[in-house]
């Protein structure tokens, strides 16, 4: 089984994968997490093999000036290492004042292979608090995660992963999200902007037919074939990824 241990949101969206799977622990992941960099891609820089193989992307917006909205955004794009990955998104919003709006939406992609992974622990969490505001105050808080795994031997960067037209695209969408605050649009068609930049990720993903490195060290695994035979007589690899997408919205 490829995820062995996870735990989606709290909250489903229509279009979510649910997994029926074991709960997920939260002392196992710590609130903060170093990380080792590789060249930097269209999505900041990749993090590999971290301390303990943990990624966290976390985002808080806290209004406490009278009509004045605060609204926050972050994106994440990471690759795990085989064996046992944690990924953390969370995004929190909170109003103190009166007439004030407070919007925080996390936004956190991991990607991995299937082969020699042990487990996936996951954390995507929405929290919004306008308990301490006028009536008239609105905590908007949205996790959005999508886990992506290959069935290569190691896991892939974008390069390997997606061609050049797939990486516009994502590099179009990433920049999209990070231009929310300044788009003038209201809460409900955020929140719907958002709906559709999370399902176009997950298509292109999905989609993405990664291509085999050149180096004869870089194989599939056997077990990863399908039903059939190639061009050359033995078996044909799986080359779709497996996509799951978590949505827990405040």
């Amino acid at each position: 089984m490829l995820l062995k241990t996870i735990n989606g949101a709290r909250r489903w969206r229509p279009g979510a994968v649910a997994l029926t799977l074991a709960a997920f622990i939260p002392s196992a992941i710590p609130a903060t997490a170093s990380a080792s960099t590789v060249p930097p891609s269209p999505f900041g820089q990749y993090t590999s093999s971290p301390p303990e193989n943990v990624f966290v992307n976390n985002v808080k917006a806290v209004a406490r000036t009278s009509g004045h909205p605060v609204f926050k955004v972050k994106f994440q794009f990471r690759v795990g290492a085989p064996g046992t990955i944690r990924a953390v998104n969370r995004a929190q919003a909170l109003t103190t004042c009166n007439g004030c709006d407070a919007i925080a939406i996390g936004f956190q992609v991991v990607t991995t292979t299937s082969h020699d992974l042990a487990a996936i622990h996951l954390l995507n969490a929405g929290t919004a608090d306008s308990s301490a505001c006028a009536p008239d105050c609105n905590a908007v808080a949205d996790a959005y995660q999508v886990v992506v795994a290959t069935d290569t031997q190691y896991p892939l960067t974008l390069g390997w992963f997606v061609n050049r037209r797939q990486m516009s695209d994502l590099s179009r969408i990433r920049s999209e999200f990070l231009a929310l605050p300044r788009s003038g649009l209201s809460i409900s068609q955020v929140q719907s902007k958002c709906e559709d930049l999370v399902d176009q990720v997950s298509a292109i993903l999905a989609a993405s037919s990664y291509r085999m490195a050149d180096n004869a060290s870089f194989t599939r695994p056997s077990s990863s074939a399908r039903h059939g035979v190639d061009a050359a007589g033995g078996p044909t690899p799986r080359r779709e990824p497996i996509v799951k997408v978590y949505r827990d919205i405040r």
